[in-house]
């Protein structure tokens, strides 16, 4: 007997063993005769089951022994073949029949008999022997190395361990690989049952040495894997049975498909190296072979809907299992090889392979679990339809125009599959993973897919997976443990970007209210992490493939849970079941503010997107006015803690409370920003905070903006309510009162206006809020304005009530408003400051604090926004006469009545000067002569230096300067032309040119010494010296100094006078004027042209007049009026308010000379004040 190298060591020099057993066990002998007397495996089974171990470990050494023997004798086969028929029944009892570790003798004995018949096996396979006997000996070898699972192995010497160092050997001592290069030449016969067990061994090697065994593999000839494989399409290969939509598979080929499978998932690189390019088309064709022509279609609405149980081909669903795995490792690792092979029957075959499979699970009872190689054919499937959509060629994008929707249909088929209650327990994520990425993958490139998606139910089948994962049992499990954040992650993003399609959402509202109930509790509680900062971050490296059509998958649980709800808030019956679920109630809290400031870490990645998305469900809610007014009394539905039934439950604390912490919270970090020391480095400031700001004014403006009682809390609410954010209040922004302190939101809203209109350039819009549908959110677009102007629309809101009326009647508040709108003028500001200005009930505030000045004078510069004021102002008729009654009423009040005086000067505007010259049925003339003379004292008045009187000349001003823009606006001015067309005597402004020009030689001798008198004015320090004059000519011009210079007195005998109260320039034109009307002007001097008049010239001017009057000089008199004319009507031409308010305040003071004249000077100047009165008030002001 010749033996191997690799048995020479099993096999030892053999006797006959002795067939004398002890007393208690039968013969050996006799036992093999009663197995000689049966022919089935079972029957002989049955009577070495009640054998003992040792009896039967000596049976398998008897027929051991017995094939030695036969084994020298070639002829003998027949023998052969019952003795190795023998064997395999005795070894595999042995296999079943327990023998305790702890009698190691005989598990000794029995460890020692397998290696001895494998030994025996594997020679046997080394002779030649014909096809039976290598069938024999290769049946009993894949007994023992890859017995079958139904059997229950219960001798340790048959177990895995023992088995796996058994094979561990024989790999080791196999250097040229002769083994395995024997059994794949087996495999290559055409003999079916030794094909079988050939396969059987070379599966249970790759079972336990799969590298070792592809080193092996290395040098072997694998054309009789291919061969085998190419048989299966042949009509000899599958039959189908009329119960069966898929056809039957013999095991020969279910297991040559299974060993290559498992080798390439191995690495089996020389598969791929020596690839027949046959090897696609023929699997190709045997899965089409199994496949049938047509399923019929499956109500995704009703899972009933398959009449009968239809049979499944177990070997059929094991082949695809491996098969198509095996397409699908194919195609992944050489695409261009596989992929572009696929033709449109190949694909609609495998669809119809999944459909069948999915079919068939609903065929079975609800309880009944779908086998393991049904899910991983499934999930192979759609493995190479996911592969098929991510390639780019020509034939894959031909493929999926053809394929898309059924691919889809047919995944969601298997995600119903794995959504039934009783597959919670393999939920696994390598079975989810693959349709998620089919679906993130395809949806988003076709509508008619995403229609065809939400035809087939697969929010449904979302929310299913996402209610199954949730549950304790499967969260407990091996399978929810590595439940990765991604997984989660694409469950919600598939499911919002159905739901961002409107039937999605209208499909999504009629599901079962319980499951949907249930899911939303599970999305509530992530939401809540979410926002209080409590969310666990998963660790998940993987990354999505960078593809520009797939949908990504970054954004934590928590923000996926919140960007679903801005989604189904939407739809209004999920609005109100949300609602009424306490959803709502969830999102308003206290506690989370901190987080939204970022004041405290809280884990966010985009704090921007999570406020958005807040604030979008918050906005989507409100559309609802139930929910809305739910919202604002706090009336939320929710579940007690207890977790019963659902109750109704108030709270004190409600959305507006929380969106008031938010605006006063976001602008007292804003503010304190705006105030920190330059000294200090001021703390980085969130750059969301100004949008957070802004969306929760535009909510409240857009939602309970004429709401009372919101009002009422927005601007009266206790500091308590702000709880451990009191101190970033400022302190100016907290009214004290006795009852406690309070907060109102209206000096955040105008420090914000104040500080956005300060800026020197309008502010760019803050807030662009776009929500992408590749994001899973919305496809609307929604446009911002700038924190400037939601803040602006937010206090017009504000302005409706009148709590909020009463505290923005203020001078310092009027002031801010028309000052942001004197820099960035907006309608709505301009609407607030016309309101509060023509409000009823604010005219008397306005007027006893100058609140009207404040809101109008940052405007006198912008006339645009002035004339619109002015407009509305005048619109309201009886506000004028309100304020006439409050003259009238404070007759003997000084101080009141110029406050009086102000705001009629504000309403009335150019109309209160014409007054002067027309009628005016409201305001009579004499009113608004003494309203302007109240104007006019108070700007002329320059010695007051009290405070008081500086502001309010500084008012007045403000009001003039008004007055003369609404001159300038009007145009006409029947003041101006009266004034200009006054009548002077031009031969008294002759006399005057005279008197100027001869006035510098005035000092001149003229005459004998006698006629000579001199001039001392010692009240003139600049006087150059005395004056010389002819006393004749005086004495001939005023009675007073013939008197003087011609009487008893010392000056008239010494000739000189000295004069008290007189100025050298004054003296020097009286002398001239004396000169000039004695006709003793010498001819070189010719008149000129007086021109203007300065200050400095008009006091002269009035010193001369009284130095007239003194000296009763008539018509020197009579040229200082003519000249004063002159004057007053070339300041009101030129505008000099100051000389034309000089002459006014010099009429009104003196008491001499004519009243006639007086009156009518009085008049001239006063009107010249009224058109000048711009003037007036810009030089004073």
């Amino acid at each position: 007997m010749s033996s191997s190298n690799l048995t020479s060591d099993m096999l030892r020099p053999r006797k006959k063993p002795k067939l004398d057993s002890p007393p208690e066990e039968p013969d050996v002998a006799r036992l093999l005769q009663k197995l000689a007397l049966y022919r089935e495996v079972q029957e002989r089974l049955n009577v070495l089951s009640c054998h003992s171990p040792t009896t039967l470990r000596r049976l398998s050494a008897y027929l051991r022994y017995d094939l030695e023997r036969l084994d020298l004798n070639l002829s003998r086969s027949k023998k052969m073949h019952d003795t190795l028929d023998l064997l395999f029944t005795v070894t595999r009892a042995l296999a079943c029949t327990r023998v305790y570790e702890e009698d190691v003798a005989e598990v000794g004995k029995q460890k020692a008999e397998v290696r001895a018949t494998s030994g025996m096996m594997l020679h046997m396979l080394e002779v030649k022997h014909d096809i039976g006997v290598q069938t024999g000996a290769l049946r009993i070898l894949a007994n023992l190395i890859n017995p079958s699972k139904s059997l229950k192995i219960r001798n340790p010497a048959y177990g895995t361990p023992e088995m796996a160092a058994l094979m561990g050997k024989w790999i080791s001592r196999d250097k040229n690989g002769r083994l395995v290069k024997m059994l794949v030449a087996t495999v290559g016969l055409d003999a079916r049952e030794c094909r079988f067990y050939a396969l059987k061994c070379l599966v249970g090697l790759a079972k336990f040495f799969d590298q070792e065994l592809i080193v092996a593999l290395e040098d072997v000839n694998l054309r009789p894997f291919l061969t085998v494989l190419e048989e299966v399409g042949c009509q000899t290969a599958t039959e189908k049975t009329s119960d069966s939509l898929l056809g039957r598979i013999d095991d020969v080929y279910v297991l040559c498909m299974t060993l290559v499978s498992e080798l390439l998932q191995k690495g089996w690189s020389q598969f791929f190296a020596s690839l027949d390019p046959a090897f696609i088309p023929g699997l190709l064709k045997a899965v089409r072979s199994v496949a049938p022509s047509s399923v019929p279609d499956l109500n995704p609405d009703d899972e009933s809907s398959v009449p009968g149980i239809v049979e499944t081909p177990d070997s059929t669903i094991k082949f695809l299992q491996h098969a198509i795995k095996t397409l699908h490792l194919i195609c992944k690792r050489q695409p261009e090889m596989s992929l572009d092979l696929l033709d449109l029957d190949d694909v609609h075959s495998l669809i119809l392979i999944n459909k069948s499979l999915a079919y068939i699970q609903r065929s079975l009872p609800s309880n009944a679990k779908a086998s393991l190689g049904t899910l991983e054919t499934l999930r192979s499937l759609v493995q190479v339809n996911l592969l098929i959509s991510r390639r780019r060629t020509k034939p894959c994008l031909n493929i999926m125009a053809e394929f898309r929707s059924e691919m889809i249909k047919v995944a969601i088929g298997f995600g119903m599959i794995l959504a039934r209650t009783n597959h919670v327990s393999i939920l696994r994520t390598s079975l989810l993973q693959p349709i998620l990425e089919l679906f993130l993958c395809n949806l988003p490139q076709c509508p008619r897919t995403l229609q065809t998606a939400i035809d087939a139910q697969l929010p449904l089948m979302l929310v299913k997976w996402w209610n199954a994962m949730s549950k304790p049992q499967y969260l407990e499990s091996p399978h929810g443990a590595k439940v990765t954040s991604k997984l989660k992650g694409s469950i919600l993003k598939v499911l919002t970007y159905v739901l961002n399609d409107a039937n999605g959402l209208q499909t999504y509202s009629k599901m079962d209210k319980e499951v949907v109930i249930e899911f939303h509790r599970n999305l509530s509680l992530n939401v809540r992490r979410l926002l209080s900062g409590t969310e666990q971050q998963q660790e998940d490296t993987t990354e999505a493939e960078s593809d520009p059509d797939t949908i990504d998958i970054y954004p934590s649980i928590g923000v996926r849970s919140l960007r679903l709800f801005s989604v189904l808030f939407i739809n209004k019956l999920c609005r109100l079941l949300l609602t009424d679920q306490g959803v709502l109630a969830d999102f308003i809290d206290g506690a989370y503010i901190p987080n939204i400031l970022g004041l405290r870490k809280s884990g966010w990645s985009d704090r921007s997107e999570v406020t958005r998305l807040l604030f979008t469900v918050l906005e989507r809610a409100a559309t609802d006015s139930n929910v809305r007014f739910k919202m604002r009394d706090g009336e939320f539905w929710s579940r007690d803690e207890g977790g019963g039934p659902a109750t109704e439950r108030r709270s004190s604390f409600t959305l507006i409370h929380f969106l008031l912490i938010l605006v006063v919270a976001a602008g007292g970090l804003l503010y304190r920003a705006d105030h920190s020391d330059s000294n200090r480095t001021p703390k980085p400031l969130d750059t969301n905070i100004p949008h957070i700001l802004q969306r929760a004014m535009v909510f409240l403006s857009d939602n309970y903006g004429l709401d009372t009682s919101v009002s009422m809390i927005l601007c009266n609410c206790p500091l308590v309510t702000f709880d451990k954010l009191v101190d970033l209040i400022p302190a100016e922004w907290v009214q004290r009162r006795q009852s406690g302190d309070f907060i109102s939101v209206l000096p955040v809203v105008l420090w914000v206006i104040e500080r956005s209109g300060a800026a020197s350039q309008p502010a760019p819009p803050e807030l662009e809020l776009e929500l992408d549908p590749h994001n899973g959110s919305s496809s609307e677009h929604v446009l911002v304005t700038s924190l400037y102007e939601s803040a602006a629309h937010f206090l017009e809101t504000l302005l409706n009530t009148p709590n909020c009326r009463s505290q923005l009647l203020t001078p310092p508040t009027l002031h801010v408003l028309s000052s942001s709108l004197a820099n960035h003028p907006i309608p709505s500001l301009l609407r607030i400051l016309s309101r509060l200005l023509i409000s009823e009930e604010s005219l008397e505030p306005l007027v006893t604090t100058f609140g009207t000045s404040s809101a109008l004078e940052p405007l006198l510069e912008r006339d645009d926004i002035l004339i619109a004021i002015q407009a509305s102002m005048r619109s309201q008729k009886g506000v004028v006469r309100r304020l006439l009654k409050f003259w009238a009423y404070f007759a003997d009040d000084f101080d009141m009545r110029l406050t009086v005086a102000v705001a009629i000067g504000w309403w009335m505007g150019e109309r209160l000067i014409f007054c002067v010259v027309e009628e005016d049925t409201e305001v009579g003339r004499q009113v608004a002569r003494e309203i302007l003379e109240r104007f006019f004292e108070t700007m002329l008045d320059c010695h007051a230096k009290e405070d008081d009187a500086v502001t309010s000349r500084s008012r007045v001003g403000k009001v003039l300067k008004y007055l003369g823009w609404a001159l300038r606006q009007r145009g006409r001015n029947p003041l101006r032309s009266w004034i200009k067309g006054v009548e002077v005597s031009w031969p008294r402004i002759s006399t005057m040119q005279q008197m100027l020009q001869y006035g510098d030689s005035v000092s001149v001798f003229h005459g004998d010494d006698d006629d000579v008198v001199t001039w001392n004015l010692p009240d003139d320090p600049t006087a150059c010296g005395p004056l010389t004059f002819s006393r004749k000519t005086l004495s001939t011009l005023s009675a007073p100094l013939q008197v003087l210079l011609y009487g008893s007195y010392k000056e008239t005998i010494e000739k000189v006078v000295t004069i008290r109260d007189v100025k050298y320039p004054v003296w020097k034109l009286f002398l001239a004027y004396c000169e000039v009307i004695s006709n003793r002007v010498p001819e070189r001097y010719t008149p000129v042209d007086i021109g203007l008049c300065d200050t400095e010239m008009l006091e002269t001017l009035l010193s001369l007049y009284q130095l007239a009057d003194k000296f009763l000089v008539d018509d020197l008199r009579q040229v200082c009026q003519e000249v004063c004319v002159f004057w007053c009507r070339a300041a009101v031409e030129k505008g000099d308010a100051e000389i034309v308010g000089r002459l006014w305040q010099w009429i009104r003071m003196i008491d001499f000379g004519e009243e006639e004249w007086r009156t009518r000077m009085e008049k001239i100047s006063f009107w010249g004040l009224c058109c000048c009165a711009g003037e007036v008030g810009r030089g004073q002001g």
